[in-house]
This record gives C-alpha cells, structure tokens and sequence, in this order.
C-alpha cells in the first residue's frame, strides 16, 4: 500500500529498480515502462544504481506516493530490495480486490524469492500475481 510507513532500516539507496521500466507510469509525460517490441524504457531521470536526477522536482504521482512492499513489508526478507532480488512485490488494490504482485525486475526470478512469495501468499491469505518474460500468472488465495 503506497501510505504504509517504511520499515525501520530500509531505504530505497543504491536502488532504483521501480524506475527502470519494469512498472508503467507517466513521468511528466515521458513514458516509462515496457514498449511493444518488449524493450525497457526507464525514467528520463534516473540514474540507474544511483537514485533520480530529478528527486527534489519529482513528481508526487508516482515518485513521491510508490514504496515497494520491501520497504513496508517487516516480513520480506532483507535480502530481497529489488536491487539485490531483481524482483519488485507491490500490493494494490484493483476493483476492491487486494492482490499482491511479483515483477521479474532485471534478470530470471530467483526459485528462493518466487517460492516464498508462493507461501507467504498461501499462508497470509493473499491474492497474488507474477509475471516473468511478459506472461502473468495469477493465484486467488483470499478475497
């Protein structure tokens, strides 16, 4: 959820997959995200293991309101900020169903990262979806 408090400890430095076009978003009206050809288009900003070039005039939808949940989430293990998983979870809400879902940010999703998210999901009640070489796969485990 974007207002959740991030978890003591964590910050988004050195990381900046969320703005390397693996998630869609509109960034001052310059397209960010996967193109039809299935090439990354990353922010006209960032500074790709560094942070953004624009972080003080950054827009607050998305920049300022996104937090992956590995920033929210006490549960996530430490070891999966996006950086170091090439993974990205986010949880949201789509037609008052929450769901949570795993992007493959960079490279293979890791078994350890996709089966924990499988259990967490199982164990927790989550509706979870992933999606990996631009197929999504869906999982209905709660409401």
């Amino acid at each position: 959820m974007d207002f959740l408090p991030i978890v003591e400890g964590r910050s988004c430095e050195g990381c900046t997959k969320c703005c390397e076009g693996h998630l869609r978003a509109d960034i001052k009206g310059n397209f960010m995200g996967q193109s039809d050809d299935g090439k990354l288009q990353p922010c006209i900003f960032v500074q790709i293991g560094k942070g953004c070039g624009d972080y003080e005039d950054r827009p607050i939808n998305p920049c300022h309101i996104f937090k992956c949940d590995w920033l929210t989430n006490p549960d996530m293990p430490e070891s999966f900020k996006p950086s170091n998983s090439n993974a990205i979870f986010t949880t949201r809400e789509v037609n008052g169903i929450q769901y949570t879902k795993l992007i493959e940010a960079g490279h293979k999703l890791d078994s350890e990262v996709l089966s924990w998210a499988i259990e967490n999901a199982l164990m927790n009640g989550i509706n979870f979806s992933w999606r990996v070489l631009s197929n999504i796969f869906l999982e209905y485990f709660g409401n």
